[in-house]
């Protein structure tokens, strides 16, 4: 399909009229079509689950008590991160995580990552894929990238739907069954904490979740509004993906978490060293260990 010219798209941007006409077919028409193509999916899928469904089923409230949810912000601190390891506390990470490991003792027991360019440059999935965490949790539609590898073979990798048929609308409300789909929230931290709750984890503990950018991207574009990092020293991210955070949209997010949270008995945690995340409760990450 040829790109449409781009004195038609000026065009079309400088008449307010075509503008909003535009937008407003985009949005309820195709992202309508596309949500419900998601969800008919969905439903096929609970009627005829395939082996990606049935192996995240098997992983149903299998755990419980604590774990951390590990973000990959300026804040996060190795020597943070050897507490978890001494006290065998279970914990998620995504993306760009590796960088810290020879700082630290410690690694995830769990990895995730949905983003289809992360694990596609310089065939990111080859350098993680040989540490052997527990589980590793990729979007399904990264499948085709990653199940070619040999080391994917394995039964500790498990493929979820990621919802992003509502995304450039809202966040998409917290999913009730990650086996058959885990809303997108613009940051991969959502579908850990998604993750984690699926798997019986009644008590997450964010650390190094700063939800704090250079650059914020919001409907106007990209904003900067601040000179400091974006992720902690050496992790490829803040270099690699310098884009950006949708902030607001991240928030929204969060919000749907917390909210899911509370309906299902479950208690999250904001144990960051700072940050501006602040939709939960805020506690001291030294006080976490005192006992």
């Amino acid at each position: 399909m040829k790109p449409i010219p781009a004195d038609v798209v000026l065009a079309v941007k400088q008449n307010k009229f075509l503008f909003n006409t535009v937008g407003k077919l985009y949005y309820h028409v195709f992202l309508g079509l596309r949500e419900l193509y998601f969800n008919m999916g969905t439903l096929v899928k609970r009627t005829f689950p395939d082996g990606d469904v049935k192996a995240l089923r098997e992983l149903k409230g299998t755990y419980s008590g604590r774990c951390f949810i590990v973000g990959n912000g300026p804040s996060l601190r190795a020597e943070d991160l050897d507490k978890i390891y001494e006290r065998h506390i279970p914990s998620f990470a995504a993306n760009f995580i590796d960088p810290i490991f020879n700082r630290t003792r410690w690694r995830p027991n769990y990895y995730v990552c949905q983003d289809k360019i992360v694990l596609k440059r310089d065939r990111y999935f080859e350098r993680i894929l040989p540490y052997k965490f527990d589980r590793y949790f990729f979007a399904k539609d990264a499948k085709n990238i990653i199940s070619k590898n040999e080391m994917a073979k394995g039964a500790n990798i498990f493929y979820y739907r990621a919802d992003i048929s509502n995304m450039l609308k809202q966040p998409n409300s917290c999913s009730t069954d990650a086996s058959l789909h885990v809303a997108s929230g613009f940051t991969v931290t959502y579908a850990a904490m998604q993750l984690a709750m699926y798997m019986g984890y009644t008590e997450l503990a964010l650390v190094g979740v700063d939800c704090d950018y250079p650059r914020i991207v919001d409907r106007t574009g990209i904003r900067t509004v601040h000179d400091g990092p974006s992720h902690f020293e050496g992790c490829e991210q803040k270099e690699r993906l310098s884009y950006g955070g949708n902030v607001v949209a991240m928030q929204q997010a969060y919000e749907n978490a917390k909210r899911y949270a509370q309906e299902h008995g479950v208690k999250i945690y904001n144990a960051t060293r700072g940050g501006k995340l602040e939709v939960f409760e805020r506690v001291d990450f030294d006080s976490l260990f005192d006992n």
